[in-house]
């Protein structure tokens, strides 16, 4: 007697696979996107080092303490989410948009 198998189907696995860009829809980048986004930080970090060195001497004894802090912990972090999350796929979180808006405007209203 021959015994038929059966395919069980498999129960999926969350997997952070689903929120990356498919291959098939790649684009370029928008590299005049990026290039202002650099931009405004190169010119927000040299007003910051300029406005906070007196600041930082009297305060730390070094005149580079707040640039370097900017940097280690705005900038490096910021730019690590910037690189991870330009490879998340925006289109799956269509569905969310009104739960995301009125998720913004809780949040703007917890700032006052």
């Amino acid at each position: 007697m021959r015994v038929v198998s059966r395919k069980f189907k498999r129960k999926k696995r969350f997997s952070l696979k689903i929120f990356l860009k498919p291959k098939l829809h790649e684009g370029q980048p928008d590299y005049v996107l990026i290039g202002t986004i650099f931009l405004l930080l190169a010119f927000g970090l040299i007003a910051l080092w300029s406005a906070s060195t007196v600041k930082s001497f009297q305060d730390f004894g070094d005149p580079y303490y707040l640039f370097r802090h900017q940097i280690f912990f705005g900038l490096l972090p910021g730019l690590i989410l910037f690189f991870f999350l330009s490879k998340v796929n925006y289109f799956r979180w269509e569905k969310r948009t009104l739960l995301f808006f009125i998720l913004s405007l809780v949040l703007l209203v917890l700032v006052f």
